[in-house]
């Protein structure tokens, strides 16, 4: 059995040992230079990166386990910029204190980067400054001087950068600026695939969200070439203030991804589901009121810089369209090829999107049943694209809209019923999108209450009107019917204002030259005197 005074002289004897261990921790930072070591970290970093890297002065972190660096400056890529490529307020480096204490030797277990500025920058050629980190040792301070043969085997236990500033430099675009980047790699190594999770604000809003795994490191110099394996995830990615498309180019819309992102090195792929809200897609429109989705299988070529879309399905509530095509990014602005397609489409569901595509319905107007079948291509540059298609809708209702009641005189005088709704049979077109507006031609239309009209017409971006059209009515009763003997006529038309407020604006003295062709088939107005007193009088019917 212990002794009373045994036990005091054990607990002396822990007590001298804690004193030591105490006065070990509170001396050591002072009695340890860490800045001797700067040289030796600055040398081991710029040959892991082939990037002239500076730290500011160096202190023992010993709470921590390792060494503090006031700040950092990573030199950016030869023939890019003068600037640095990376500037950071703080850094902290995680060492094996044993041999650092009692070896004076670095081993470096974690590199910590607090608030960083990253500038990444694109060349005229396609070239990111970041694509050849750690393809080279970079120049040291002492020539001759080589980076330690560690470098060639680097590993890092845990690699992160908290709050970080990513600037995005691509030519005379404006720069794009993602905020509060956190990265955080485990068990890095540029041999060996690596886990990672990354997260940023997006420019003008939106996040975000990244988790999966890189590496080994791109071959010949090329970070791009690195393979990867990802979930994605991105909400509210806004097209204009992310810098993606000009103010200008009409092209607008906030999207959400959800995904997943795999690359080989040489040839990435993402498959997944697209949701845009607000969307437009032409000069002039107006954003889409329910938003639009798209599951994608999207495949891109890492080196030429070119993609395409396999069949993806196009979703408007309950219609369903097919897009595909290709794109080209390897230019200043991206340009593509795309084919938007869909069969037996019901039309109620496509009206929220009209407007999108600078299509406005009359005031209070609104189209009820009926099928549409499409087929449109888009091609050029993002900044200026150019839509052509074809449309056909068969058997709806444009409700709340009497095409009858603008025609008035003609209808009346035809002996033709007014309808608080305008009945479409049969609608074909073809139409252009481009920055002038929206270009609709080959217009036939077949209305049972009214008949058959044709023409063509333009859409301004300011949704202004002007079509010329010819209806060919077969007269119902009334004043025209009775001189024609209901044979038809044709009444050429004018429509103008505006797109939420159309004018239709008859051509009277065409209208009665073709009753005049009825009524004296082959003469029109020259049929004498009496064609004349004709003529008089049906102009009075027409204005009645």
């Amino acid at each position: 059995m212990m002794t009373t005074g045994g036990k005091k002289s054990k607990a002396k004897v822990v007590a001298a040992a804690l004193a030591v261990v105490v006065f070990a921790v509170v001396a050591l930072p002072f009695l340890l230079d860490a800045d001797q070591f700067r040289p030796q970290i600055e040398t081991w970093l710029s040959g892991a990166l082939g990037r002239q890297v500076k730290l500011g002065k160096m202190r023992l972190a010993l709470f921590s386990g390792g060494l503090s660096v006031d700040d950092i400056s990573i030199a950016d890529g030869p023939g890019f910029s003068a600037a640095p490529f990376v500037t950071a307020d703080a850094l902290d480096i995680g060492v094996e204190l044993a041999p650092l204490v009692f070896s004076k030797k670095v081993h470096i277990t974690s590199i910590s980067l607090d608030r960083p500025s990253i500038v990444l920058r694109r060349s005229a050629k396609g070239e990111w400054n970041f694509a050849d980190l750690g393809a080279k040792e970079a120049p040291t301070g002492k020539a001759g001087e080589a980076a330690p043969a560690a470098v060639a085997g680097v590993s890092i236990d845990r690699l992160t950068v908290t709050g970080g500033r990513v600037e995005i430099v691509e030519g005379e675009k404006a720069p794009a600026v993602y905020e509060k980047v956190n990265l955080s790699v485990g068990a890095f190594s540029p041999a060996a695939v690596s886990p990672f999770t990354l997260s940023a604000t997006l420019p003008g809003g939106g996040t975000l969200g990244m988790t999966g795994t890189f590496g080994p490191m791109g071959a010949q110099g090329d970070m791009m070439q690195t393979p990867l394996a990802a979930q994605l995830a991105i909400d509210g990615f806004d097209l204009v203030a992310s810098g993606y498309v000009p103010a200008d180019a009409g092209v607008a819309g906030l999207l959400d991804f959800s995904g997943d992102l795999n690359s080989d090195g040489k040839t990435a792929r993402s498959k997944g589901k697209a949701t845009a809200s607000n969307l437009r897609l032409a000069k002039g429109g107006e954003n889409a009121s329910k938003p639009v989705t798209l599951d994608y299988d999207l495949g891109y070529d890492l080196k030429g810089k070119t993609g395409a879309l396999s069949d993806a399905t196009v979703t408007f509530g309950a219609a369903a369209l097919h897009l595909g095509g290709a794109f080209d990014a390897s230019g200043d602005a991206t340009r593509l090829r795309m084919k938007l397609k869909g069969g037996g489409v019901p039309v109620e569901e496509l009206q929220a999107f009209l407007p999108a595509l600078g299509i406005t319905l009359p005031k209070g107007a609104s189209l009820q049943g009926g099928t549409l079948d499409m087929e449109i291509t888009a091609a050029g540059a993002l900044d200026d694209l150019t839509m052509d298609g074809a449309v056909a809708v068969a058997e709806t209702r444009l409700a709340g809209f009497d095409l009858g009641g603008k025609l008035a005189p003609v209808a009346k005088a035809a002996g033709l019923k007014s309808n608080p709704d305008t009945l479409i049979e049969k609608l074909g077109a073809g139409l252009r999108w481009t920055a002038q507006g929206v270009a609709v031609n080959d217009i036939q239309l077949v209305m049972p209450d009214l008949g058959e009209l044709s023409g063509a017409g333009t859409i301004s971006p300011r949704q202004e009107l002007d079509f010329a059209m010819r209806a060919t009515v077969r007269p119902a009763g009334g004043d025209v019917a009775a001189l024609t003997q209901g044979r038809a006529i044709q009444v050429t038309f004018f429509v103008q204002g505006d797109a939420s407020d159309p004018k239709f604006i008859p051509d009277y003295k065409d209208a009665v030259r073709s009753i005049l062709g009825s009524v004296f088939p082959g003469k029109g107005e020259s049929s004498g005197d009496g064609g004349k007193g004709l003529t008089d009088a049906l102009k009075g019917i027409f204005k009645r």
